[in-house]
């Protein structure tokens, strides 16, 4: 019989169910025993010899090439959907740096209501989320630049990299 392990947290490894270490450190149901198999770091099955598995890297270039495709559509569908479409505010001040400044400038000076820049943080704009994935793997893979971030620019870095990022250590 071989005994399921489940993932506990990201900042702890893989635990095998009902098997525990002594002295145990949990609260007894779940397990405590660390797994020594190797698993995919996004979809948690045991593929010996890979961090990443071919279906789950697939996924996700799937998906960059869709954020790709999307996102080089904005302009157009801006100009026709108008100022007010939810393509206008993609390419709006979430990828503009200055415009953040004086948004966080009129919010400390109390032009703004004091809780505007925590409610207008834009964590799914797709600048942001490019951006932020991107600065995470260019510090870890040692690869500096001192160009400023841009949609294409980070979307190219992740996708000629995306091959590398699944081998990482």
């Amino acid at each position: 019989m071989t005994s399921s392990c489940r993932w506990v947290a990201s900042d702890s490894p893989r635990v095998i169910s009902g098997r525990h270490l002594d002295p145990c450190r949990c609260d007894g149901e779940a397990g405590c025993m660390p797994c020594g198999r190797q698993h995919c770091l996004c979809c948690g099955k045991n593929h010996p010899g890979v961090l990443v598995c071919v279906g789950c890297l697939e996924a996700v270039r799937s998906d960059l090439v869709a954020i790709g495709g999307l996102c080089s559509a904005l302009p157009a569908e801006a100009v026709t959907k108008g100022v007010d479409s939810e393509a206008m505010m993609l390419l709006g001040p979430a990828a503009d740096p200055e415009a953040w400044r004086n948004s966080a400038t009129s919010a400390m000076l109390g032009r703004l209501p004091a809780d505007y820049l925590a409610d207008a943080r834009d964590e799914l704009h797709p600048l942001w989320v490019l951006a932020t994935w991107e600065q995470i793997w260019r510090e870890f893979l040692r690869h500096d630049t001192d160009r400023p971030t841009t949609l294409p620019e980070a979307w190219l870095y992740l996708s000629t990299q995306l091959g590398y990022m699944a081998l990482a250590p």
